[in-house]
């Protein structure tokens, strides 16, 4: 048995590799690209429908051409009192309102875009890495010098780290089309909503990063395991949905359980700035990535190499 500090040494090697491995084989400039033209195409199409949104409210108030202000009447909309409470009532929670609104527009739309597509996105990067290895054997060398353990939480470690980049170079692209776009551009608000909208979609993904690895340790292939992992996504998100339908019908504690071990129950708290909320969620997800972890762990010790 590897002793803690040959075992980390181990960890950090493989997470070392696997970043290496992805600049030399161009998958990194490839996630990193498919991250920066989402976030590109999606918010430039936000504001051009922004733009036309504004055009036609200015053009109804009789206050003259809006086609060079976009964001300025949805800034104005943003502060109004009308449009507070329709916010209130919108998301059932007056606080949550009133933290809704204090976030630029473009930085709620990235948070929407992050939170809801990340797990698609890492579920179709992530799941077939550790099925290649296998497939083609280059598993059975590095097995030879380190622990299957080692190798899993390094190849977990190093596919969070390239997450996390290309989920910064979104924010990135996110922030200079609204620079470029929006007259009303301010800074550094727009960069504090991007920047922790970024790291608030990194945690709440590093779950589904567990669960696509997990896909990729126990099924032989990496066509079947980025097609077991897309199934496994959707199976989640339905006994969610059942978790949510069942809890509010009084369907008792079981339903709660279950809901508490799927990430998606984790997501409205991301929205919060209190952390009473926040700091409980963050280590919820963390628990889930290592309980995924652990539980392909299991099987991937019985699985003949």
């Amino acid at each position: 048995m590897n002793p803690p500090g040959a075992r980390g040494r181990d960890i950090w090697t493989v997470a070392a590799f696997e970043w290496r491995d992805a600049l030399h084989s161009r998958r990194a400039l490839a996630v990193g690209l498919l991250f920066l033209i989402l976030g590109l195409g999606a918010s430039w199409g936000f504001l051009r429908t922004l733009n036309r949104i504004e055009g036609q409210l200015v053009e109804s108030l009789g206050l003259g051409s809006g086609s060079e202000t976009t964001g300025n009447t949805t800034a104005i909309l943003w502060e109004s009192e009308v449009f507070r409470q329709i916010m209130t009532r919108l998301v059932g929670d007056r606080a949550l309102a009133q933290r809704l609104l204090s976030v630029p527009p473009l930085g709620l739309f990235f948070a929407w875009l992050a939170l809801s597509g990340t797990p698609l996105l890492v579920m179709l990067t992530a799941t077939p890495r550790i099925a290649e290895d296998l497939q083609q054997g280059a598993a059975r060398y590095v097995l030879l010098r380190t622990t299957r353990t080692a190798w899993i939480i390094g190849k977990f470690a190093g596919q969070a780290v390239l997450l996390a980049g290309a989920l910064a170079l979104g924010a990135l692209a996110t922030g200079a089309v609204g620079a470029l776009m929006l007259t009303s551009f301010e800074f550094a608000p727009h960069a504090a909503a991007l920047a922790q909208y970024a790291f608030r979609a990194w945690l709440y993904a590093l779950p589904f990063l567990a669960l696509a690895l997990v896909c990729s340790q126990v099924l032989p292939g990496p066509h079947l395991a980025t097609a077991v992992g897309l199934a496994s996504l959707i199976a989640t998100r339905i006994l969610h949905a059942l978790a949510q339908r069942y809890t509010a019908a009084g369907g008792g504690r079981v339903w709660d359980l279950v809901d508490l071990a799927l990430p998606y129950a984790q997501r409205g708290y991301l929205w919060w700035n209190d952390p009473a909320r926040l700091i409980p969620a963050a280590l919820t997800l963390g628990v889930l990535s290592a309980a995924y972890l652990a539980g392909g762990l299991l099987l991937f010790e019985r699985r003949s190499l």
